[in-house]
């Protein structure tokens, strides 16, 4: 890059490309989400170094699913019970670590530091103005995704207000040793002075964080004496933090974009919405976006998807949002209100590990349900664990592993393949899986489901007549996939076309329009990093 302006194009790229503007969590979910598809993306983040820890615990559960149970063996990313399912409280730093890996091995590429300083959208695409070290550049792109949080620049200068309210009294979290630590693995203490959440570390440290409603909110740096000091306010007990090798000032919001769309202006993670860190969904919801925008941004490029199909990210996004605000609001206040009624809601809650049963009801990604016509069958709308399937070849395989090449599945659970049949005309954007079940999970008796690229149903049948099964199933890919006549001309066609299955599961050919600068590599399998079941998920 040449000092001054410049304007970072390839011939015939820019109305391809998609620009993210932050590299958190939600942005380089949203990249390789992007590049795995073939879509060629970069990503502009104004940090010139990667962050060395987190601002809020969260779970795995997206995390995970996204990178198909891969794991670096020097992150602890534990597993308690099913697969893909549990909760695990673990540094954003650590999933950002997970991430960026992966979105180097798929070709994305990551300019530190890049400080947006304008966006300009027109018919055709979306010009950013953008400067670090060597000077000031423009980026072209067809659409810019704003995944640089809470005071997301891509919000603001598109004029995307923001909802709710900030708390006006200050929490602190660190990473500390403590000289009295209490005597559980998980404990959570409530006062009416605040709350404090402690959590043990696998290296004798603890993840403690204390909201203390006596201190106002104030911008200087958290000292280890302020903390200790609130620590025991809050509890009435000495803990003792010393050795602090992390702390942050913590902010407490209740805030949600108005809309998550302005023409070729999105919105995803904290940038659209931000709440307290209290049951740590905002790791979870945040990917979840990157999840749903993703495939839905790679159809529009490459020319099939329907005009409503974009619009749905926010119709179906935004109301988790506000079911998550709500809910940890309503907690947030019970824990910390000095009242007669949230003094009888606390108390010391020990635990050795977050319960699982609270899996379901409690993380949206699982929980949730997705708006759905009625006719769209009983499972439409609703999340699809990974399910394990024989294919007729005998091969054991993995629902997610099949759904990798960015095309919608049609899995056909009933005899003689005659749903999967129908899926010939738009094998460019739905693949065919004839498959038998092997994990024990309730499928409400469906027969042929109808899966997109983020896990979730879009159509299922439990009808009995083949025929019937069929012209049901072409309706579904229809909707979903347009015309069978409206073919994929681009990076997800070629996509399509270069998978090549039984290779390497979940593997990808290089695909794109420009292999040197986004090549599509295989995707991170392994099997045996992430296991167990799941036995119910409704």
């Amino acid at each position: 890059m040449n000092e001054g302006s410049e304007t970072r194009t390839r011939p015939g790229q820019a109305a391809e490309r998609i620009v993210i503007v932050g590299a958190g969590t939600s942005g380089l979910a949203l990249a390789s989400e992007l590049a795995l598809r073939g879509i060629p993306c970069r990503v502009l983040e104004r940090c010139g170094w990667q962050k060395e820890n987190s601002t809020t615990p969260g779970n795995v559960q997206s995390v995970a699913r996204l990178l198909s149970g891969a794991s670096d063996p020097t992150v602890g990313l534990t597993r308690p019970g099913g697969r893909f399912a549990h909760t695990t409280l673990v540094a954003d730093s650590a999933v950002e670590d997970l991430l960026q890996m992966r979105a180097h091995q798929l070709g994305v590429e990551i300019i530190r530091p890049a400080e947006v300083i304008d966006v300009d959208q027109d018919a055709d695409g979306v010009t950013v103005r953008a400067r670090g070290e060597p000077g000031e550049w423009q980026e072209r792109a067809a659409y810019v995704v704003g995944c640089d949080g809470a005071d997301s620049i891509v919000r603001k200068l598109s004029g995307i207000p923001v909802e709710g309210k900030t708390h006006s009294f200050a929490a602190v979290l660190a990473d500390a040793s403590l000289r009295w630590p209490p005597d559980a693995e998980l404990m959570v203490h409530g006062s009416d002075k605040g709350v404090m959440g402690c959590v043990a570390c696998a290296d004798g440290s603890f993840r403690v964080v204390c909201i203390d409603r006596t201190r106002r909110w104030a911008d200087e740096p958290a000292t280890q004496d302020e903390l200790r000091a609130s620590l025991w306010r809050v509890t009435g007990r000495d803990l003792e933090p010393y050795e602090a090798r992390w702390m942050t000032r913590l902010r407490l919001h209740e805030r949600l974009a108005a809309r998550y769309r302005d023409g070729r202006v999105l919105l995803a993670g904290n940038a659209a919405h931000l709440h307290s860190p209290v049951s740590g969904h905002g790791l979870d919801i945040g990917i979840q976006d990157s999840f749903n925008l993703g495939w839905k941004l790679a159809a529009v490029l490459d020319g099939w998807a329907s005009p409503w199909l974009l619009d749905s990210y926010e119709s179906e996004r935004r109301p988790v949002a506000e079911r998550a605000i709500r809910a940890t609001g309503g907690v947030t206040a019970t824990v910390t209100t000095p009242s007669a009624f949230g003094g009888a809601m606390r108390g010391f809650t020990p635990s050795g590990r977050l319960p699982l049963v609270s899996v379901e009801s409690d993380m949206p990604s699982i929980s949730l349900r997705y708006p759905a016509p009625g006719e769209a069958g009983h499972l439409a709308g609703r999340w699809l664990p990974d399910l394990q399937l024989s294919l007729p070849d005998g091969a054991v395989t993995r629902l997610y592993d099949l759904l990798c090449d960015g095309r919608l599945g049609l899995l056909d659970l009933g005899p003689f393949g005659a749903s999967a049949v129908t899926a010939d005309g738009w094998s460019d954007r739905g693949r065919p899986i004839v498959a038998d079940l092997l994990d024990p999970v309730d499928l409400r008796g469906a027969v042929a489901v109808l899966v997109r690229p983020d896990g979730y149903a879009a159509w299922s049948t439990d009808a009995p007549d083949p025929e019937v099964r069929a012209a049901e199933c072409g309706k579904a890919l229809t909707r979903w996939c347009g015309d069978k006549s409206r073919s994929g001309t681009g990076a997800l066609a070629g996509a399509a076309a270069g998978y090549v299955a039984g290779a390497v599961p979940g593997a990808l050919s290089t695909v794109t329009a420009d292999p040197g600068a986004y090549a599509v590599r295989p995707r991170i399998t392994d099997p045996d990093v992430v296991s167990g079941g799941i036995d119910a998920i409704f």
